[in-house]
């Protein structure tokens, strides 16, 4: 290979890795905006750099050992009856193992902290906002106040978020990479999960989830509020919007399936749509029959359970007990 052919290649090697590194331009995963994103961040790099540790040295030595024990240089011993070496043989094994065990750690205790489900600790009280992905837009419910927006979505800074998440049509994924965690959303299901973001400014949420020919410009902005200033939106929303959001305008939207959908505000909503939304992929009597079931089974299982423990069933029991 002539140098003209190895330097394109190095070159383009770097530039390769260069765009599977960053990913997006603006490297959104290492700008967070929130405690959420800020944890996933550094375990990215720390999960990255113990694995480094192995592959660095692997690539060079990769390249080193075939050019120092060459045919053409006299220098380099040659040792054709060599076996093995203990000592090199405890490098080889225990540093692997050793990173191993770590990033197993890491990962039980990282996926203990980042459960999307497990509540921010706040003296604040959550925010609840019910998602609901559409055929090429998305949905934000905020019920406490009454409003609901398509592809924006405004939120308080330093207030736990508790988003209830679901999907009109295949399965999705929601994701706001500056705040952090992707979650699934499916159909006639609810996925939750606790966000909080720190900074005020102005982000990009999408899906990241393949879910048709739309599914690339489902993007929405995220605008992220002092809570004076959140007030303020959700008051003048409730003033002056009076563009209602009911179950027929909905199905509307259904049926529509609009691509790079314009962002609209809703007031008043409908009570109860989110969970409309959900129930309608539902067999609401195999629920019920299914809901029988499981309480005749306690029934049955209420004197094995008062025998082990020696003591009436808790009254958390005892209540499910009498709802049959």
């Amino acid at each position: 290979m002539n140098k003209a052919a190895l330097k394109a290649l190095k070159i383009g090697a770097i530039a390769t890795a260069l765009l599977v590194v960053t990913g997006c331009s603006d490297l959104a995963l290492f700008n967070p905006k929130g405690e959420i994103a800020e944890y996933e961040k550094w375990l990215l790099i720390i999960s990255a750099a113990l694995m480094l540790i192995v592959i660095i040295p692997c690539i060079i030595m990769a390249v080193i050992f075939p050019w120092w024990f060459r045919e053409s240089n006299k220098k380099a011993t040659y040792k054709p009856e060599w076996q093995e070496s203990k000592i090199l043989e405890r490098f080889m094994w225990g540093v692997p193992i050793a990173i191993i065990a770590l990033l197993t750690f890491i990962t039980v205790q990282s996926t203990i902290d980042l459960n999307p489900k497990k509540r921010i600790e706040s003296e604040k009280e959550d925010l609840v906002i019910e998602v609901v992905s559409m055929d090429w837009q998305w949905l934000f419910i905020y019920p406490e106040e009454g409003i609901a927006t398509i592809n924006t979505l405004y939120l308080p800074v330093d207030r736990p978020l508790k988003f209830r998440l679901t999907s009109q049509t295949v399965m999705n994924a929601f994701f706001i990479p500056q705040i952090g965690t992707q979650l699934d959303v499916m159909s006639g299901m609810e996925n939750v999960l606790y966000l909080i973001v720190n900074e005020e400014g102005t982000y990009q949420g999408a899906s990241y989830g393949y879910s048709g020919a739309g599914y690339s410009d489902m993007k929405f902005r995220v605008t992220a509020l002092s809570d004076e200033d959140f007030a303020k939106w959700v008051k003048e929303q409730q003033s002056h919007n009076n563009s209602p959001l009911d179950w027929a305008k909905y199905q509307e939207f259904v049926r529509e399936e609009p691509i790079n959908a314009p962002e609209q505000y809703f007031h008043p909503i409908e009570k109860g749509l989110y969970l409309r939304v959900i129930s309608q992929f539902l067999d609401l009597e195999e629920v019920e029959e299914h809901m029988r079931e499981h309480i005749h089974e306690v029934n049955v299982l209420k004197p094995k359970i008062e025998a082990l423990l020696n003591r009436p069933a808790s009254p958390a029991l005892t209540h499910i007990f009498h709802q049959q």
